[in-house]
């Protein structure tokens, strides 16, 4: 329900119907008074800053914001999947190498398979072309020091994310 709701509010509409007709073919689902807050939550989580970044020239983010994947992004990853029927892909942006994998593997399990989809990504994947030598995301080396008090504040931040959403 709360993937249901986030590809809702991310306004993926198309794509939220066979994962609605999957998630009611299961018997253990969630009772009914809950689903009422889920909205709540994945607003709350999507579009709260909750991810502090810890360089002075960029600002704290939400999920939103760092886990972006767009209508663009999403058609990428079918025509990855065409580029998969016929040799390696040429994209090196791995959120889109995921999906990719994800649709082909949805799309016809069969062919996932026949056509060992899944090592030819992670060949692509762990080429040099994508798994680059450095630091992600601009983020700066952090001494141990450093690295004990960013666990604490996540550590606070972690609770107040869990205050705000039992208020």
């Amino acid at each position: 329900m709360l993937l249901l709701e986030t590809l809702r509010q991310l306004e993926y509409s198309q794509e939220i119907q066979s994962y609605e007709i999957l998630w009611n073919e299961f018997t253990s689902k969630m009772a009914p008074g809950y689903e009422k807050d889920i909205p709540f939550i994945v607003k709350k989580l999507l579009n709260g800053k909750c991810i502090q970044s810890h360089a002075a020239e960029s600002p704290d983010k939400s999920i939103a914001e760092v886990l972006s994947f767009t209508k663009e992004d999403y058609e990428d990853a079918k025509y990855v999947l065409s580029l998969l029927r016929q040799s390696a892909p040429l994209v090196d942006d791995i959120r889109v190498l995921i999906a990719a994998v994800r649709y082909a593997f949805e799309n016809d399990p069969t062919e996932f398979l026949m056509g060992d989809y899944g090592d030819k990504i992670l060949l692509h994947i762990n080429s040099p072309q994508v798994v680059r030598p450095g630091l992600r995301n601009e983020e700066a080396l952090l001494s141990p020091e450093q690295l004990a008090e960013k666990a604490k504040t996540n550590e606070a931040l972690a609770q107040t994310i869990i205050d705000e959403l039992l208020a």
